[in-house]
């Protein structure tokens, strides 16, 4: 939902964002959905670390190849602000997000180092 705050924030483009977004977002579960003890995604919600829509981040994956891989810095993603906040001025094409997005850790299977 967005925020009167939020659109205070105007869009900017950042595909390398500082430490302190991807850190926000990494403490921010993966949820895995499951069918009879399988995973068959993941999903992260939360709010943008950057314009603080409360639906900034939505992001799923598909399970294939994530579970049992190696150390988070081997699973790295990219995420983005999906937010519907009004940043202007949102250049023509961008639909929506604040602008700023990154790698951020993907699910890693518990004990695999």
């Amino acid at each position: 939902m967005s925020s009167p705050d939020n659109q205070k924030v105007p869009y900017q483009a950042n595909d390398n964002p500082p430490a302190w977004w991807r850190d926000a977002i990494d403490a921010m579960e993966w949820v895995p959905t499951k069918s009879e003890d399988v995973v068959l995604w993941y999903q992260k919600e939360g709010p943008c670390p950057r314009c603080h829509d409360e639906n900034g981040v939505r992001v799923s994956l598909e399970a294939e190849g994530w579970v049992g891989l190696g150390p988070q810095e081997d699973t790295d993603i990219f995420v983005s602000c999906e937010c519907t906040g009004d940043h202007a001025p949102r250049p023509d094409g961008a639909l929506e997000g604040c602008g700023w997005g990154g790698y951020v850790a993907g699910p890693v299977s518990k004990g695999s180092n």
